[in-house]
């Protein structure tokens, strides 16, 4: 009988962790993984990358389990009928599980001429010549992205435009963000929208014009498409439908974790894209996926997140300890120590599953219900 034959799409943190999963659970199948980069991309590390902080980029087979095969190309095409993948060389391949976990991209309907001005993230260090940066985006992303400029950057005058603010923070984390941000220098327009741009200059709707010489768009990302070829039940925002189980529904053999799956937590809300749920989402679907081969029942996914990190420079940031349905509660770190945590959780991502996959043996555990901050520092203690 022919081994089978296992396919994930997308080298992320979702795709990343499945994969090492696989492996942990010592699985008798083979592995493909579908990614046009052959490069580790650390997403969390993108502000840092602005300023040439960031470690030099690693070999995505660094962090891959031995015998994995990795397929240098894009997906564009899936027959679920057939249960064929075919790349962008052509590439046909047959499987017998096919795991999507794509995950994000920055939001590409920018206002008109908003695009011109654009300095991805994913691009690395920003242009000579550069003098003024606009960050739009009061989320965690662009609180960070801010926050790094400022602190690494005294020679830019950074702008910080957005229509909300800290989304995801208590009140008191996020008046301890805007004090930092102000002392670093960040001038900070809150309650503000980018209508378009022209000529070098940010129009706000209701409000002065900004002068810049470059925009970093933090405000949101979408999913990215499945590719072509399948029709699958979509949310509103273009996430495709899964059970708990992390199935897509009337597709035999088809899954999806992280940024691409829509699935709800216990107060109706679905589950918010971010690494620190993909992660347990992409390990919880290899250990699903290792069942299904070997003929035993799956499991529901569960988990509570216990806490998020925001860094605000890399000698300060905010550990803000989270409470049910992943609300924010009055309880959070600042200063170095916060600071300190964000590094080892960011570590982790990384040298977690390529120890899982390595040592064949699960490693990662997430919590399933609210508890303290005292396993999560253990956790982050392990930190080689």
């Amino acid at each position: 009988m022919a081994r089978p034959h296992i396919i994930v799409v997308g080298a992320g943190y979702a795709g990343r962790s499945l994969i090492n999963r696989i492996a942990a659970r010592r699985v008798d199948a083979d592995v493909t993984l579908v990614d046009p980069s052959s490069v580790l991309t650390e997403r969390v590390r993108w502000h840092e990358r602005l300023v040439g902080g960031a470690r030099d980029a690693r070999p995505l087979a660094d962090v891959l389990p031995r015998g994995t095969r990795h397929v240098v190309a894009r997906a564009v095409d899936v027959d679920l009928a057939s249960r064929t993948l075919t790349t962008d060389s052509g590439l046909a391949l047959g499987y017998d599980h096919l795991a999507s976990t794509m995950g994000s991209h920055t939001r590409r309907d920018l206002p008109p001429g908003v695009g011109e001005l654009t300095a991805r993230l994913e691009d690395g260090a920003l242009a000579e010549g550069v003098r003024s940066v606009a960050v739009v985006g009061g989320g965690l992303t662009g609180i960070e992205v801010a926050a790094e400029l400022a602190q690494a950057r005294p020679d830019l005058t950074v702008h910080l435009i957005s229509a909300g603010f800290g989304g995801g923070l208590s009140p008191g984390a996020q008046a301890y963000a805007r004090a930092a941000l102000e002392r670093m220098g960040v001038l900070s327009r809150e309650g503000a929208r980018v209508a378009g741009a022209r000529g070098g200059v940010l129009e706000i709707e209701g409000g002065e014009p900004v002068a810049v010489d470059a925009v970093i768009w933090c405000a949101g990302v979408s999913p990215a498409p499945f590719p072509a070829g399948a029709r699958l039940a979509l949310d509103g925002a273009g996430r495709i439908e899964v059970d708990a189980h992390l199935r897509v529904p009337g597709h035999e053999g088809l899954w999806c974790a992280g940024d691409q799956a829509r699935l709800d937590i216990a107060s109706g809300e679905p589950l918010r894209a971010a690494c620190a749920i993909a992660m347990p989402m992409g390990t919880h679907l290899g250990d699903n996926i290792a069942s299904a081969v070997r003929g035993a029942p799956t499991a529901p996914f569960s988990m509570h997140t216990a806490m998020l990190c925001v860094s605000l420079g890399r000698r300060d940031g905010i550990a803000q300890h989270l409470g049910e349905h992943d609300v924010a509660t009055e309880r959070f770190w600042t200063g170095r120590r916060a600071a300190w945590i964000k590094e080892r959780i960011v570590r982790a991502t990384s040298w977690l599953p390529r120890a899982e996959g390595r040592m064949r043996v699960p490693l990662y555990r997430w919590p399933s219900a609210p508890l303290s901050a005292a396993p999560l520092l253990l956790t982050a203690e392990l930190d080689p």
